[in-house]
């Protein structure tokens, strides 16, 4: 087979379609088909039968079969001829290459939320060293401890409030709760705003199974069946449902 003849020749559709007129009016009227016209045929009969043999071996992929029948774009095209760009050493020019990687995070350091400082006990500028009869103690660089430490991601905290009742009208007075706690959850609310997103946040971002999570709260001494942990989940979904609606309705009107 010529490789002449198995070039693939790209045609647009208005040519396409005024090559299927002429050949419809040729059989129609019995004449015969210029040379051009015959010739494009041909690497079309040519195209099929090298497709076909590529399939029957199955060693053709995706892309191999759009090449083959000249659907690569010219920006697929541009970027294969820039991968195989060489500098003047000889050497692959991959300096387009490193224009289409992600940067790495630079590596991030640990920023304490708290610093608490540690003075001497009974001892200040000025005084004479302990360790030394002639010394006095003068002002000296402070040592730096970075501690990284861990607690479990939940924390019971019992709130007992105080109330008075009167031995007269039977109303009871109770003590108000802090703001921080108000904050958290309603006064009957077990498990506060903070928990209930942890959990969510373990389950549906972490991939964290509700048993998984109910044994790693036990390990930490904290234990909250699986079943609690769905409750507490569904409301936060709840929680969560108008927001989801809005926010629906706002991008459904964008479209």
């Amino acid at each position: 087979m010529d490789r002449e003849e198995t070039t693939v020749q790209e045609i647009d559709d208005a040519a396409l379609q005024a090559l299927i007129t002429r050949v419809e009016h040729a059989i129609e009227q019995g004449l015969a088909l210029e040379a051009e016209d015959m010739r494009l045929l041909l690497r079309a009969i040519h195209t099929l039968l090298e497709i076909q043999t590529q399939l029957e071996e199955k060693n053709i992929t995706l892309h191999k079969l759009r090449k083959l029948l000249g659907m690569v774009r010219r920006s697929e095209k541009r970027a294969n001829n820039l991968s195989n760009e060489k500098d003047a050493s000889g050497k692959p020019n991959n300096k387009h290459r490193q224009k289409l990687k992600k940067p790495r995070n630079a590596k991030k350091k640990v920023e304490p939320k708290e610093i608490v400082h540690h003075q001497l006990d009974g001892l200040k500028k000025g005084d004479p060293c302990p360790h030394c009869p002639n010394g006095t103690l003068r002002k000296y660089d402070w040592k730096t401890l970075l501690r990284i430490s861990s607690t479990s991601p939940f924390e019971a905290k019992k709130h007992v409030v105080e109330r008075l009742k009167c031995d007269l009208c039977d109303d009871v007075l109770s003590a108000n709760l802090p703001q921080e706690v108000l904050q958290d959850g309603g006064v009957d609310q077990q498990y506060g705003y903070s928990a209930r997103s942890v959990m969510a946040i373990f389950k549906h971002f972490s991939g964290m199974s509700y048993f998984h999570q109910e044994t790693l709260n036990d390990l930490f001494g904290y234990p909250i069946t699986a079943s609690t942990i769905f409750d507490q989940c569904e409301s936060v979904a709840n929680d969560c449902r108008p927001l989801y609606h809005q926010l629906k309705h706002r991008f459904s009107q964008a479209l």
